[in-house]
């Protein structure tokens, strides 16, 4: 499981360490029979989709932000990327 779990004035930023452009890296996944995942106060930036979800039960996002993101904030299983 992932936990990340920051505070109002300490965030945890997941981003790219050579590029501050959209894509730069691709996804937090959540696969099938993970254990979850949970982002409180947390930024995801310049990722290709902030989230990759496949086991939505077991994810919780709260108070987090998604930006730069190439295809979105999060994505379900069977969900395209935008053109």
């Amino acid at each position: 499981s992932l936990q990340a779990l920051g505070a109002p004035d300490r965030p945890i930023t997941f981003t790219s360490a050579s590029s501050a452009a959209r894509c730069a890296w691709q996804t937090i996944a959540v696969p099938l029979s993970n254990q979850g995942l949970r982002l409180q106060y947390a930024a995801v930036e310049y990722a290709c989709a902030g989230l990759r979800i496949f086991d939505a039960d077991s994810v919780q996002v709260l108070s987090s932000t998604f930006r730069y993101v190439g295809d979105g904030g999060a994505c379900a299983p069977d969900c395209e990327p935008a053109d």
